[in-house]
């Protein structure tokens, strides 16, 4: 999975933990087990902190259920996935 500096997922590749967990490009990660991630927070840094093996779960904005069409608009709800480190 690939992030954006606005942690906007810019790739998921095919077959990954990503991938099975349902996120997909363009979806926003706001929060990181349940906790909101700051705006000058980078994920990688969050991510380090979590032991191999060990589930997290990202809190997404999805834009997969946009029925305006409006590319800069997320849907109202947030999106779970969980995947292990």
């Amino acid at each position: 999975m690939d992030l954006s500096e606005e942690k906007v997922v810019n790739a998921v590749k095919a077959d990954s933990q990503a991938a099975r967990a349902g996120i997909a490009v363009g979806d926003k990660v706001v929060t990181v087990n349940d906790t909101p991630l700051a705006a000058d927070e980078k994920l990688s840094e969050v991510i380090a902190g979590v032991s191999v093996g060990e589930e997290v779960r990202f809190g997404l904005l999805s834009k997969a259920g946009d029925t305006e069409g409006d590319d800069d608009a997320y849907d109202a709800y947030d999106t779970y996935a969980e995947m292990k480190a």
